[in-house]
């Protein structure tokens, strides 16, 4: 997949999770996370594509480190506080569970 693909997913990943999660028809926990498969379905489901690997490869590559790998296949936004508010002037990193 080229550059330019991966950073239109990216983007799109950080909209849906920083903004709209429902515009894919997810819903976030508490601490602002959502299963990884979850997802990968809603945005398969909403064309566009994606996998596991392109997941991944978004994860590694992102230029802003929005992204990193955590334990709960949970993505999330680290700025969301204490309270479950995200502070959306804060710059966010999603965190995205391994297991």
């Amino acid at each position: 997949m080229n550059q330019k693909e991966l950073i239109r997913k990216s983007r799109f990943i950080s909209l849906v999770l920083r903004h709209d999660p429902g515009r894919i028809g997810l819903t976030l926990d508490t601490k602002g996370r959502v299963k990884i498969n979850d997802l990968i379905d809603a945005m398969n489901r909403h064309a566009v594509s994606i996998n596991r690997e392109i997941l991944d490869e978004i994860v590694k590559t992102n230029d802003k480190k929005r992204y990193v790998i955590d334990v709960d296949l949970l993505p999330r936004l680290k700025s969301w506080d204490s309270m479950g508010k995200c502070d959306r002037f804060r710059k966010s990193r999603i965190i995205i569970a391994n297991h």
